[in-house]
């Protein structure tokens, strides 16, 4: 990958190309050209952060106390009222429909 950038844009056209298929964007040359600027300024902002002075910064306060229960071991619903409103079973499974991926093939999202 080439590592060719400008001043107002620090990837290059080929690493916007790339978070793109990572990302499965089909996006057109004029909107990869945006992205690009406006990744680009993200990542400036970015870099001015690392400028703040963060040992200044007073230690984080202790976490309040917990407002939850305690976790007890207590019985559950039977499996018929579960699946009594469910909109389809099997008597012992609720059925959902499948759902089925793309497999990626090989070299691609990379």
């Amino acid at each position: 990958m080439s590592r060719e950038r400008s001043e107002d844009a620090p990837l290059s056209a080929e690493e916007i190309g790339h978070l793109c298929r990572l990302a499965r964007l089909d996006v057109t040359p004029e909107e990869r050209a945006a992205l690009r600027c406006d990744i680009g300024c993200i990542l400036a902002y970015m870099a001015c952060l690392d400028e703040v002075e963060t040992e200044i910064a007073p230690p984080d306060p202790p976490p309040p106390p917990s407002r939850l229960r305690e976790d007890e071991p207590r019985a559950g619903i039977s499996r018929e009222d579960a699946l009594r409103n469910a909109p389809a079973h099997d008597g012992k499974h609720f059925c959902v429909p499948a759902v089925v991926r793309r497999p990626l093939k090989r070299g691609e999202g990379t």
